[in-house]
């Protein structure tokens, strides 16, 4: 049995492993949209890379490429702090207020249990029971010295509960159905070459300006708070497209 890929290890780059990792990542994506299933991009192609390593199949993924998919996340990130976000936050002050509190405390049971029940390091349980998005926590995590494939499998089942336990019930019970996503496709042409430049900027300059002066989970944070701030200054209101 081949062993099972190292995230972001310092391997050279080998070309037969990262295509069969990206065709398989890209049929679970593919089955997993098809399928109507939560997040199918990143929970497909995850479940079909990791069943064939389990497998024996040689998979990799360069460490630059994986790089560049965080920089863009952060990017993504920021572009969430518009004025028109930033202008309504006064009325959501009570329920901002309720929500961190509520997470502080979700995530300090949820800490204190996989560190003395599941022996997880310190880092990895802090991100595995950190209530925020499976993409986010797993790669800052993972920038942080955490183990991601423990951070995403704890995300990933806490999804799959999620997503088939309550939209279920609410559809027996009140005979709900689903609803369309909120967010709307954006093709690579929808973004304007001069607003590509800028969130361009914001990755590259943001990520080497937070390496350079120590922040953490750099390649994330930089670009985030640069985003932000070309986002809020109106320079551009667009986000990375969704391809």
């Amino acid at each position: 049995m081949a062993p099972a890929p190292t995230p972001g290890s310092n391997a050279g780059f080998r070309f037969v492993p990262f295509t069969v990792a990206l065709v398989l990542g890209t049929a679970g994506g593919a089955v997993f949209s098809w399928l109507g299933l939560p997040l199918p991009w990143m929970l497909g192609a995850m479940s079909a890379v990791t069943v064939a390593a389990i497998g024996g199949v040689d998979v990799a993924m360069p460490r630059w490429l994986r790089s560049t998919c965080i920089t863009v996340l952060g990017v993504m990130l920021g572009a969430s702090f518009t004025p028109a976000v930033v202008a309504r936050m006064g009325e959501w002050i009570v329920t901002l207020m309720a929500l961190l509190a509520w997470a502080a405390v979700n995530g300090g049971v949820g800490w204190w249990y996989f560190r003395r029940y599941a022996r997880f390091d310190a880092v990895t349980s802090f991100f595995a029971a950190s209530p925020g998005g499976l993409n986010e926590m797993t790669l800052v995590g993972g920038q942080m010295g955490g183990d991601e494939r423990t951070i995403s499998l704890v995300h990933a089942t806490r999804v799959f509960i999620t997503v088939f336990t309550i939209p279920i019930w609410y559809r027996l019970h009140d005979g709900l159905g689903s609803t369309t996503s909120g967010r709307a496709f954006v093709g690579l042409f929808a973004v304007d070459l001069a607003d590509y430049a800028v969130l361009g900027a914001c990755a590259v300059v943001g990520a080497l300006g937070a390496t350079r002066i120590g922040l953490p989970a750099a390649a994330v944070v930089g670009p985030m708070l640069l985003s932000a701030a070309v986002h809020l200054a109106g320079i551009t209101s667009s986000s990375p497209p969704t391809p």
